[in-house]
């Protein structure tokens, strides 16, 4: 689209040149052909810088959920699939966190905070549609710590459930998210503000 507009401008640039060393009749033929070529061009550079916007910002969305600013579920499982086999392989822990605030008015206060407070190497995305729940992933995290971190979160943060888990080496990341999903579903609700266990079964 660039080019095509650019064409479209040396067109209307050059027609004065092109018109002065033409009769009149002869000018306004060309004049009108000139006009029309030049109006197609730009006709057809805005359709397609228009159409190239819309794609860029379906791009952009795709990567990251524009009500919350975190990143989608895809771009969370496309991150698992290489940050979960590194950490099984180097034999460090990897923690998961689904957050649940107690009110759910509350989600956008609760996920500004988590963004503040939460490590640069902590990984945050929204989990589906649903608007009040944020899974995390813990880098280099044991359970415990995460407690501890948990622990800390609560002193400022709005009330809010968690539910965490070890990830282990043999469960994907979307089983491990249906697991947190399934134990915060059987936990009291509303969400209390506490933290509960995933495990292999029922809650802890």
């Amino acid at each position: 689209w660039m080019v095509l507009s650019l064409v479209a401008c040396v067109m209307i640039l050059a027609l004065p040149l092109h018109l002065w060393h033409n009769d009149a009749q002869s000018a306004l033929g060309k004049l009108f052909l000139l006009l029309f070529l030049a109006t197609s061009a730009l006709t057809l550079s805005a359709k397609l810088a228009h159409h190239w916007w819309l794609r860029q910002r379906q791009v952009k969305h795709y990567w990251q959920d524009p009500h919350t600013g975190l990143i989608t579920e895809p771009t969370l499982f496309l991150t698992a699939d290489w940050l979960l086999p590194l950490h099984h392989r180097l034999g460090t822990p990897l923690t998961a966190a689904l957050f649940t605030p107690a009110q759910s008015e509350a989600f956008h206060t609760l996920n500004e905070y988590l963004q503040t407070r939460l490590r640069r190497s902590d990984i945050l995305s929204r989990v589906g549609s649903h608007p009040s729940q944020v899974i995390v992933l813990l880098p280099d995290t044991s359970v415990a710590n995460a407690e501890k971190m948990i622990h800390l979160l609560r002193e400022s943060a709005p009330a809010f459930q968690a539910v965490l888990m070890a990830i282990p080496e043999a469960m994907s990341l979307p089983l491990v998210l249906e697991r947190l999903q399934q134990t915060q579903g059987r936990t009291p609700q509303p969400p209390q503000e506490e933290t509960y266990h995933a495990g292999t079964v029922g809650i802890s």
